[in-house]
């Protein structure tokens, strides 16, 4: 082994220096489980561990650390081991904990323990400035060469559901002058943060026609949110939520999800979550199962179900427990009243 190596991809980290010999020191212990909720819980209530990160997706992983000064931690995620490609799935999602866990795992814990949401968003925002070649989507990945980077999106991963209350009102309120260094940057990177965290796809919702470039009419976009923002129109949508999904039922023994529809649902974001959840459990509604995995982010199983909407999640049990699954690893980032009230709705919604 040579006096200078990287190891980024491995639990023990080499610590290497050019006088002295190579040490390897424990940073962090990776545990498939089951039911991940469950190990999670014990460390933290039993061992007095701390809950610093959470992926939220289906099945989920923490990174849970424990007390003392070594900075042991663990993580924990869950997968089916069956078949290769799903523990390649599982590996890869470990790997992006593994990542932020290995290059930062205190100055993440601080900022999101604290729940300074401003910090977390201020830290986001420093880290873009100093990756100007990054755009959408890459805006959120952690996986990217600089660990300041992957360091502040793992923050925002851990706060999601607390940071999408808070960048709502942010963009409803901040006037992003064109006379300040970098206005249209920042109010466009805003609405980027805005989508990836609500689900809310903005430029479809806010966009006329003939109004193709995004970036260009960000303004625009950014005044049409600021009206219903302010106007309530997210506060409950359960009503609006309803009407749409009762309005597609007819459609949903075909095998499709119908695109129009499906956009029309992703107009209100995870706020219109509760409603989608009752829908589920109501009539097993496709069209509410699919908008759920899109206002959520969990891109690759919602590609999954529209391909093969009459093989997967057939039923509102299958349906509801992945709901269920979400909810647990998403709830300990939902900080501050109303992000709490949505959840408790959620909560609500799976109960009834």
């Amino acid at each position: 082994m040579g006096r200078t190596c990287r190891a980024e991809n491995i639990a023990l980290r080499p610590r290497c220096c050019l006088d002295s010999p190579v040490q390897f020191t424990v940073e962090h212990i990776g545990l498939p489980a089951r039911d991940p909720q469950k190990p999670r819980d014990w460390y933290v209530t039993v061992l007095g561990g701390r809950l610093v990160y959470s992926d939220g997706q289906t099945p989920p992983a923490f990174f849970v650390a424990l007390p003392g000064r070594s900075e042991y931690g663990n993580i924990v995620g869950g997968n089916s081991f069956r078949t290769r490609g799903a523990f390649m799935k599982t590996k890869q999602r470990m790997t992006i904990v593994l990542a932020i866990a290995a290059y930062g795992i205190s100055l993440v814990s601080a900022i999101a323990q604290d729940g300074n949401l401003e910090a977390v968003y201020q830290q986001w925002h420093a880290a873009l400035d100093n990756n100007p070649f990054l755009d959408w989507p890459n805006f959120f990945s952690t996986n990217t060469r600089d660990t300041n980077f992957n360091m502040a999106v793992g923050a925002i991963l851990s706060n999601k559901i607390a940071l999408a209350y808070f960048i709502c009102d942010k963009v409803a309120s901040n006037e992003y002058a064109e006379t300040e260094i970098h206005g249209h940057q920042r109010l466009y990177e805003d609405l980027c943060l805005l989508r990836y965290l609500t689900g809310i796809e903005v430029s479809g919702a806010y966009l006329k026609p003939g109004e193709d470039n995004f970036w260009e009419n960000a303004p625009k976009v950014r005044a049409r949110f600021k009206e219903d923002w302010t106007a309530g129109v997210f506060r409950d949508p359960s009503k609006q939520v309803k009407e749409l999904c009762e309005a597609i039922l007819p459609q949903e023994t075909d095998q499709k999800i119908s695109p129009q529809a499906l956009s029309a649902l992703r107009r209100y974001g995870i706020f219109g979550l509760p409603e989608l959840t009752r829908q589920m459990k109501q009539h097993n509604s496709k069209h509410a199962f699919a908008a759920y995995l899109v206002v959520t982010g969990q891109w690759d199983t919602y590609r999954e179900f529209v391909s093969n909407t009459n093989q997967q999640f057939t039923n509102a049990e299958a349906k509801l427990k992945h709901v269920k699954a979400w909810f647990e690893g998403t709830k300990q980032g939902a900080r501050g009243a109303e992000p709490a009230k949505l959840m408790e709705n959620i909560s609500k919604a799976l109960a009834e």
